[in-house]
């Protein structure tokens, strides 16, 4: 997932987002992509929490100094949100998800996303359900619905809302649909060439 969002965040719409207003809210989005680079190059090894708060304050100075540059505060809330996931800071993650909401964001399938990790994190049966009920209005939308991408990107958002899902479900202990939405991941896979 952290590959794919950082992939995502730098190419939303395939658009640039640097170099489009104030430099310094550039050199610090920079500055939090190269700790997010190191994270996405050895995910398993992960960044060492100093590290992933080092982007955290990079993307926040990113997102305080974008002026009217709309895509790379939502590029950087994308980023942060997803490191503060990586941290259990999930309170702090869905703040990131409303900031997105209310700049409107259009890559749903990233938004729901961190969403579902951040209520999955927080655990408890009620944020559960709510994942639930999001990955499942999301995995139900059509492709045109979504911001047009490559078709491996369509297959690689099934395939993360799928395994979302089966994990929320697990959680729930309800293993006949974790299993079902496992399967389903696989296949999507499968036939994903």
């Amino acid at each position: 997932a952290a590959k794919w969002l950082g992939n995502y965040a730098r190419t939303i719409n395939r658009k640039p987002i640097l170099g489009r207003g104030n430099p310094a809210a550039d050199s610090a989005y920079r500055a939090g992509e190269a700790y997010f680079s190191k994270w996405e190059r050895n995910p398993i090894a992960r960044l060492n929490p100093s590290e992933v708060q080092d982007a955290i304050v990079e993307y926040t100075r990113a997102i305080d100094l974008a002026d009217d540059n709309v895509r790379l505060r939502i590029a950087a809330l994308l980023a942060r949100a997803n490191l503060y996931n990586t941290l259990g800071r999930y309170d702090e993650a869905l703040a990131d998800v409303r900031m997105m909401e209310e700049l409107g964001i259009g890559d749903l399938p990233s938004l729901m996303l961190i969403e579902a990790m951040a209520l999955e994190g927080k655990g408890g049966s009620e944020y559960l359900k709510r994942a639930i009920s999001l990955l499942t209005w999301g995995l139900q939308l059509e492709e045109s619905d979504w911001m047009p991408r490559p078709e491996e990107m369509h297959a690689l958002y099934r395939i993360q809302g799928l395994e979302r899902r089966a994990m929320a479900y697990f959680l729930l202990d309800d293993f006949p649909r974790a299993i079902q939405d496992s399967r389903r991941a696989l296949d999507v896979l499968s036939h994903s060439g």
